[in-house]
């Protein structure tokens, strides 16, 4: 009975002790300070991105940034069906950003486009709904590629 109880208690103790955590935003992540920061085009995911950006700020950080962001949706249709009633639209997201870095005065650009597809729902109020989510999803998916580019193009 001792046996069996320990045995259960070690593999306990392994499987907890392997289950990490790891802290996403540590200071060698944040290697920049956001000087200025103008976003124009979709309001309604201008505050995703900015939330985004500044969870890898760092005010202490030598590279001052100012950062010019145009967002640009487009939605199309993607699928008919035989009666030409819209089965399913396309989205896309146009991401441009110029970042220059005010102490040393070097200018970079980011563009990216993603695009994922939705389905219409019966009521407008979900489909508008799902093309939201969609949205959101997409504007964090880009962000977090424009951090990686900052901080690959910061190093």
């Amino acid at each position: 009975m001792k046996l069996k109880s320990l045995i259960i208690f070690l593999i306990i103790i392994i499987s907890l002790n392997s289950c990490g955590y790891k802290k996403m935003n540590t200071e060698s992540v944040k290697l920049f300070t956001l000087d200025n920061l103008y976003i124009t085009g979709e309001k309604s995911l201008n505050f995703i991105i900015k939330n985004k950006l500044s969870l890898y700020t760092n005010n202490k950080s030598q590279s001052l940034l100012d950062i010019k962001i145009k967002l640009f949706k487009e939605r199309g249709v993607k699928e008919k069906k035989s009666n030409n009633q819209v089965n399913k639209y396309s989205i896309s997201l146009n991401f441009s950003a110029s970042v220059i870095e005010k102490n040393t005065g070097v200018k970079f650009n980011f563009n990216k486009t993603n695009t994922s597809d939705f389905i219409r729902e019966p009521t407008v109020i979900n489909t508008k709904k799902n093309e939201e989510y969609k949205l959101k999803i997409l504007a964090e998916q880009i962000t977090e590629e424009f951090v990686d580019f900052l901080n690959t193009n910061l190093k």
